[in-house]
């Protein structure tokens, strides 16, 4: 008899322990990222990379789950972490579809500082009222912290031009400033810095606007998706402490 009961107890422990255990999501965590070097990137042999795509990697691992990656525009992302077709984002929780459709954490990840680059001086930007007027390239598919609903709304008078890649704004930025006198390019540090590198534009400025907090998200849509965010977060917090 005390054997039986000892394998009932038993039984119950390891099923109530299951209920918080990563072993009970069979699912594979699908990760979205967005070509953002060096953040975010696909390498030479097609595989995700970038110094915060490691750190999602690493803590997603060590909460114990599976993963695979997609690389997909950040629009189509918010898009299908709304459907619940991509599981988890770390970055920006900005995106519009995002909103009543993810838990976003509470650990800082990383800072997106987010700046205006113009060829000689221009006054310049701190607000979303600055923008008014102006003359702005942006890059397609980024929210800026929200601001791209305000810049393409037509009562600000703000003409844009978008590009897909960061070398062919900072070209246009080059050719266009000799011609448009309230020409800014608005863009992220990181990515900008790597341009540059090989850019030669004579006398570049720049203007810091904001830095951004940069979180894992997690879409509503997925079965037991706090509890997941949760174990993330932790995994997180393991990582920092250790100093890994």
């Amino acid at each position: 008899m005390i054997s039986r009961n000892l394998f009932i107890a038993t039984f119950f422990l390891l099923l109530l322990s299951g209920i918080h255990d990563t072993s009970a999501f069979s699912q594979t965590l699908r990760i979205g990222y967005v070509e953002f070097p060096p953040m975010t990137y696909t390498d030479q042999n097609g595989e995700p990379a970038g110094l915060l795509m490691e750190s999602a990697i690493k803590t997603i691992e060590k909460a114990g789950f599976d993963w695979e990656a997609v690389s997909l525009p950040a629009n189509r992302i918010g898009s299908l972490m709304a459907t619940g077709h991509i599981h988890v984002w770390l970055g920006l929780d900005t995106l519009p579809q995002f909103k009543g459709n993810t838990h976003v954490g509470v650990a800082v990840v990383e800072k997106l500082t987010l700046g205006a680059y113009t060829i000689g001086y221009k006054p310049p930007i701190n607000k979303l009222q600055d923008l008014n007027g102006k003359t702005l390239l942006i890059l397609r598919g980024y929210s800026y912290g929200g601001w791209t609903s305000y810049i393409k709304d037509p009562a600000n008078n703000i003409r844009y031009l978008e590009f897909n890649t960061h070398e062919k704004a900072f070209e246009r930025l080059k050719i266009l400033s000799e011609r448009i006198d309230n020409l800014y390019l608005l863009n992220y540090k990181h990515p900008s810095d790597i341009v540059l590198q090989k850019l030669a534009l004579p006398d570049l400025q720049f203007n810091q606007i904001s830095s951004f907090d940069m979180h894992f998200v997690v879409t509503k849509k997925m079965a037991e998706a706090k509890i997941i965010l949760e174990r993330i977060e932790t995994a997180f917090q393991q990582l920092s402490e250790s100093g890994e």
